[in-house]
């Protein structure tokens, strides 16, 4: 989140799990209170996919250690004005 508000990408949320599991496909569970520090978590930023492109090759410390990055091409539906 803090290096996405760094590289003034246009947004950022962080989603935490109480449950989840990864390569090893054992389930974990967690109480909300300890979330900050286990759990699973996806982060989803937004912007352009060049700048989403730029700002990946900034993950490499993350990735190599434990994470997965996913881009998805989206299309965006805003509401009509009133």
């Amino acid at each position: 989140m803090h290096r996405a508000h760094a590289a003034r990408l246009a947004g950022a949320s962080v989603f935490h799990g109480f449950e989840g599991y990864g390569t090893h496909l054992e389930i974990h569970h967690d109480k909300p209170s300890r979330l900050r520090k286990h759990g699973p978590c996806g982060v989803v930023h937004i912007d352009t996919e060049d700048q989403l492109r730029a700002f990946l090759d900034t993950f490499e410390d993350i990735l190599s250690v434990n994470g997965v990055a996913v881009l998805d091409r989206v299309q965006v539906h805003l509401p009509a004005p009133r």
